[in-house]
């Protein structure tokens, strides 16, 4: 390898594999990335967030209104499933099963409404919801 001498202190460098000659090393003190890191793309999460939270004008049955863009969507998706698309309605049941709320949930159904209902407590007609409820 070669050597330089340095003209700082008097002692010879080895310039070489993972040794770079001084002129082209940083200056102590000076940070290798002046700038700083640059500042991360937002989180998807933090982006729909942010979307779902603007607030844009809407007509419904004449009057204008002002909603998040989010309740636009539900309201849509809700209209989708109630003209029978077949997509906005399982999406509406699969939204309606992961966003329960508790008292719903902690509620168990009344002994009155599995009575009443056609094919049994589980609302099928199979054998086996017949043989489990005494229905025949």
């Amino acid at each position: 390898m070669a050597e330089r001498g340095d003209s700082s202190n008097g002692k010879a460098y080895e310039v070489g594999y993972a040794k770079p000659p001084k002129s082209a090393q940083f200056e102590k003190g000076t940070s290798g990335n002046p700038k700083g890191r640059p500042k991360g793309a937002k989180s998807i999460g933090a982006t729909l967030a942010k979307m779902g939270r603007q607030r844009i004008k809407i007509t419904s049955n004449g009057q204008t209104r002002m909603v998040t863009m989010l309740e636009a969507m539900v309201m849509q998706l809700i209209n989708q499933a109630a003209g029978g698309n077949l997509k906005a309605i399982r999406e509406m049941l699969a939204a309606h099963r992961l966003f329960v709320e508790p008292e719903q949930a902690t509620n168990p159904v009344s002994s009155t409404t599995t009575a009443s209902a056609p094919f049994g407590a589980c609302g099928r007609r199979d054998s086996i919801c017949s043989m489990s409820t005494g229905h025949s």
